[in-house]
């Protein structure tokens, strides 16, 4: 959360699982990674009035882990295995269908809470190539607002994503990576609805997890004082685009920077710090309606056991309210080298 999910270039631990399956593996060290993080996100009062949000939230926001295992491949081809869980949207429409034909009085607010299970595998062809690839599993968790009953059971999908990571410049100064993401849309399956009434008009509204292209450049920097990541990315996302949904959601450019410096302390602990923006822009009006900022910190607690804090802001211009998220997270890795 505290580079805005900028770093499609540079995720180096269990977390690329979702931002890039390409970028944890290396070619000269096996790799153990876990993480952990939870999120409480706030907003405002328009907000909340708008997408009938409540007041504050709090949940689970990722789970991972992610190993380089020792076996390899044809002409030593390092592989690596990861597993994840992560809620990657939450979307809030107002489904303004009559309940009847005889009733005009509209369905009303519904809360939709996606959530996802990835398998992962990825190899290193080179030292300066990798390529990785997910298998996921989407569930969906319906909230209706002001119609019961809703669904029986929430919707689910599936779906998948490659990435790829190349490393064009590597020298004593600085690192040059490029990397791309492809996460395809996955269609949403209802098992159970009511024989009447919302179950006829969700589909509708609620959209499918959006296809989503990226690609971007991370530019390394070691220095006496610290190490400096740096991180531009160029992303596109595509909703759904049934008559109603193109009422309610935008297919959107993006783009987003980050920087991320690490250096250690006096007692050898590692220390890092983050920031990072994305401004999100209508496709439909050509105006960026959504500014994301962030930032956090990280502290190694114990050798190789990391504890980090982030902070994220988002404006939402169409209709002048915010959301502000915190985050804590746990990650845990261990290397041996192979050299």
């Amino acid at each position: 959360m505290g580079m805005a999910g900028a770093f499609t270039a540079q995720g180096d631990d269990s977390s690329a699982i979702w931002y890039n399956p390409s970028a944890p593996i290396h070619y000269n060290y096996i790799q153990q990674d876990f993480s952990f993080a939870l999120t409480n996100r706030i907003s405002s009062q328009d907000q909340r009035a708008t997408d009938n949000l409540p007041s504050t939230e709090f949940f689970p926001n990722f789970l991972a882990y992610y190993t380089r295992t020792s076996f390899s491949l044809i002409n030593q081809m390092p592989i690596g295995l990861g597993v994840s869980y992560f809620s990657p949207y939450k979307v809030n429409v107002y489904i303004d269908a009559p309940q009847s034909l005889v009733n005009d009085q509209e369905f009303g607010g519904v809360n939709a809470r996606y959530h996802q299970f990835s398998s992962m595998i990825n190899l290193a062809p080179s030292p300066a190539l990798s390529i990785g690839g997910t298998i996921d599993f989407l569930w969906l968790n319906i909230n209706c607002k002001n119609y019961k009953p809703c669904v029986d059971f929430g919707p689910t999908a599936f779906g998948a994503s490659l990435g790829g990571l190349y490393e064009l410049v590597n020298n004593q100064h600085y690192v040059l990576n490029v990397g791309a993401t492809w996460r395809s849309r996955a269609k949403l399956v209802y098992r159970s609805t009511p024989s009447s009434g919302i179950g006829g008009v969700l589909t509708d509204y609620v959209p499918d997890r959006p296809d989503t292209k990226n690609i971007g450049l991370s530019l390394q920097i070691p220095t006496s004082l610290m190490l400096v990541n740096s991180n531009i990315v160029i992303e596109r996302v595509a909703w759904s685009s049934t008559v109603e949904q193109g009422k309610l959601l935008s297919n959107y450019h993006n783009i987003g920077s980050s920087i991320e410096l690490m250096s250690l302390t006096k007692s050898g602990k590692s220390f890092a710090a983050r920031i990072g923006g994305k401004l999100l822009n209508n496709r439909s009006t050509g105006n960026f309606d959504v500014a994301i900022a962030s930032l956090g910190f990280g502290y190694e607690v114990i050798k190789s056991h990391m504890i980090d804090f982030a902070f994220e802001h988002r404006k939402f211009r169409t209709t002048d309210s915010t959301t502000n998220a915190w985050s804590v997270s746990y990650s845990w890795q261990s290397q041996q080298s192979l050299l």
